[in-house]
């Protein structure tokens, strides 16, 4: 029997245990490790959902969503990243992984190449093959020194199997985005090649720059070539909701995603559709809030690393991630990780998890209290300074 040799876990086993051994001995944590926002879900969300539990909004659905959800997506989709969206190409689907399952085993073939950067999500490259076992990622590092993407050589790999590319922006585990001219030209390229881009933008709504955000989709003039995902998670803390949705402007794709959306998933849970009903609608000032502190976060994570003698971090602008170089160290991540674990009781994640080739780098989350963030930075900054 064939097992899926590309599904691993996505942290160490070692800093998982040493975590454990830890807090049995009554040790107290602190996570800088954690993707989910360290606020609950506002209680107006709640109170949403179970409003439609009680009304009775618990059977069979429509599979590509509420009508009223999707209007709502559509008109986000156009003030906010200048997406010409209808409610006719959303579709509300159970989370942004599995949008990006859907898109992926709708679009891929025996024998297709999809190109994907890394450092990157770590579940990217098992859902790729998941969706499609026969076909080949070709992972692209981004440059260390700012995690640009070299375009030359993203045109270099692009073959006549090239299918598809993904892309994560803003980035996990970096925190950075492309700048407008490399998403255009990207963007204009692929359509040139008839090349489908998966753009995962699930940490859009948590963008913090000065800097207009810029969607692949903008520069998709024809509305074929782009298929945008996002949802709700990181924006009002409903990670355990399982909630997201797609947008695509190409008709025949959007059909195949729906027929295996049916088929996997058969519609999503109409209570928590309305859930984010109400975030959409009501909630603009807990986004406002999030994101302040994060710029915060994030600005003081640059500041302390940077004014380290052996670690070094490019800056984040969205999202709730920063990628710090460990390199100076000469320590790989994993051992870096548990050192610093077991020294100073602060938790972050080995960056091998991210891509093979960021061994020297470490994940930093965003996502705790301002407090917390301060005093996990400052044991970090003890902890690098006595090496």
């Amino acid at each position: 029997m064939k097992i899926h040799h590309t599904l691993k876990l996505s942290s160490s086993l070692e800093l998982g245990n040493t975590i454990a051994e830890l807090r049995a001995k009554g040790e107290k944590i602190i996570s800088l490790g954690l993707g989910e926002p360290e606020f609950n879900t506002p209680d107006n969300i709640k109170e949403a959902a179970i409003t439609a539990i009680r009304d009775g909004h618990t059977r069979y659905a429509a599979a590509n969503g509420l009508p009223e959800l999707r209007e709502l997506v559509a008109q986000k989709l156009k003030n906010d990243n200048r997406i010409d969206a209808l409610a006719s190409e959303i579709m509300i689907v159970p989370g942004a992984k599995n949008a990006l399952f859907l898109a992926l085993a709708a679009i891929l073939e025996p024998g297709d190449e999809i190109i994907n950067f890394t450092p990157c999500y770590v579940s990217n490259i098992p859902l790729i093959y998941l969706a499609e076992p026969q076909c080949t990622a070709i992972n692209i590092d981004m440059k260390k020194e700012d995690f640009s993407i070299d375009i030359n050589e993203f045109k270099a790999k692009v073959t006549d199997k090239t299918k598809a590319v993904l892309l994560n922006f803003p980035n996990n585990p970096t925190g950075v985005i492309m700048k407008q001219a490399d998403v255009k030209e990207i963007t204009e390229f692929c359509i040139s090649k008839n090349i489908i881009i998966i753009s995962d933008e699930i940490y859009e709504p948590v963008y913090f720059s000065d800097e207009p955000f810029v969607s692949p989709a903008q520069f998709d003039t024809e509305g074929q070539n782009v298929i945008t995902i996002n949802g709700f998670s990181k924006s009002y803390s409903m990670t355990g909701w399982r909630i997201g949705y797609l947008h695509t402007k190409n008709k025949e794709l959007l059909q195949v995603i729906l027929r295996i959306h049916q088929q996997i998933n058969t519609n999503t849970p109409v209570f928590t559709q309305y859930a984010a009903i109400e975030g959409l609608k009501n909630n603009s000032e807990t986004l406002i809030n999030f994101k302040k502190d994060l710029k915060f976060r994030a600005q003081y994570v640059y500041d302390k690393i940077n004014s380290a003698k052996n670690v070094s971090i490019v800056r984040s602008t969205g999202g709730i991630f920063g990628f710090m170089n460990i390199s100076k160290t000469g320590m790989n991540s994993d051992k870096f990780c548990v050192e610093f674990l077991k020294a100073q009781k602060v938790a972050i994640l080995a960056g091998n998890a991210f891509g093979d080739n960021f061994d020297d780098h470490c994940r930093i989350s965003l996502v705790n209290t301002n407090e917390l963030i301060i005093e996990g930075v400052d044991r970090l900054l003890e902890f690098v300074n006595q090496l």
